[in-house]
């Protein structure tokens, strides 16, 4: 993982939103605690009949945005992460995520049969397909931010996806010098 993106964004910050789609197809976002790991991976852990969970299930994507916001106006930066999103469903998967979640806030919930079965909660794992920073100029016409897909070696420190990635997200052109307006 590059050091500068886990200082600035993955470290520095204890929430993120996880913006999703109901199976009506109706947009749902949820701040959430996340964990992550070397590789960029996140975790997070809701009750198991959450909507952003159930939407999750549902699709198995998720889109994701770190940021902080006590940024001032025209300075905030921030990360954008188009995931896969996998219930995890094995004791050993859990038992990990769980140290990686607690680690960061000094909790011991560890009990893996909590996040499964019968258990009321669940534990997702959001593994990164692509990655996009916000940028910002100045031009004549004011202020302008968009989006700046990462360098392919940023994203393979972030980790490889697992599957070639869900299909109908939002994908901007992957030249250098192409500004998405968000």
């Amino acid at each position: 993982m590059n050091n500068d993106i886990l200082q600035k964004y993955f470290i520095k910050n204890l929430y993120c939103t996880v913006a999703t789609v109901t199976p009506q197809g109706s947009p749902w976002a949820s701040p959430l605690y996340y964990g992550f790991d070397e590789k960029g991976i996140l975790y997070i852990r809701s009750s198991k009949n959450a909507q952003h969970m159930v939407n999750m299930r549902h699709s198995g994507q998720a889109f994701v945005t770190i940021f902080d916001s006590s940024q001032p106006i025209g300075t905030a930066d921030g990360l954008y992460l188009q995931c896969s999103a996998r219930e995890l469903d094995r004791a050993d998967e859990i038992t990990e995520a769980l140290a990686i979640m607690n680690g960061r806030i000094g909790s011991n919930t560890n009990d893996p049969s909590k996040f499964m079965g019968a258990g009321p909660r669940r534990v997702v794992q959001l593994q990164p397909v692509m990655v996009w920073r916000n940028r910002a100029e100045v031009t004549p016409a004011g202020f302008i931010d968009y989006r700046e897909e990462l360098p392919l070696s940023i994203k393979t420190d972030l980790g490889e996806p697992r599957s070639s990635g869900p299909e109908g997200f939002y994908k901007p052109n992957s030249s250098k010098n192409d500004k998405k307006s968000q």
